[in-house]
């Protein structure tokens, strides 16, 4: 369990994979969701085996309102991948995407007028512009 804890705390996302004809995998999934503490994290919740709809024993409903209820994205697949849409891959470039758009917006909150400073003016430039500044300063004084 604390090793279990440990490594959900560097993940960067998560992704859930339950049954659509096991309804145990999703009160597990459900389980992990309600233990998770996610901080944000992107998530996404998916139900596999969707191509089996003779079998199914989790209604996609069931599945929406688990991920609505823990902010999750929700998307239903197939490793058959019989359509496009149930194909897995987009399921993993929308995580993906998820994670790069947390990943800007986290950065974007350092975009102080401080850190652009350091990161347009370079060292040597900013060292003699802030020798100029005091200089500058006593020169208009002068005429004030």
């Amino acid at each position: 369990d604390r090793l279990s804890k440990e490594i959900l705390r560097w993940a960067d996302a998560f992704l859930l994979v339950f049954s659509v004809v096991d309804s145990s995998s999703l009160f597990l999934a459900e389980r992990l969701l309600d233990s998770m503490d996610r901080n944000r994290r992107p998530t996404l919740l998916m139900a596999n085996k969707c191509d089996l709809e003779h079998a199914r024993a989790v209604s996609s409903r069931s599945g929406q309102e688990l991920a609505v209820k823990h902010g999750c994205l929700y998307l239903e697949v197939s490793a058959a991948g019989n359509t496009q849409e149930s194909r897995p891959t987009p399921a993993f470039l929308a995580l993906a995407g998820m994670c790069l758009l947390q990943e800007l917006q986290q950065s974007s909150s350092c975009f102080s007028a401080r850190n652009i400073w350091r990161q347009i003016v370079s060292r040597s430039e900013k060292q003699r512009l802030q020798s100029d500044i005091p200089r500058r300063l006593v020169q208009k004084s002068i005429f004030l």
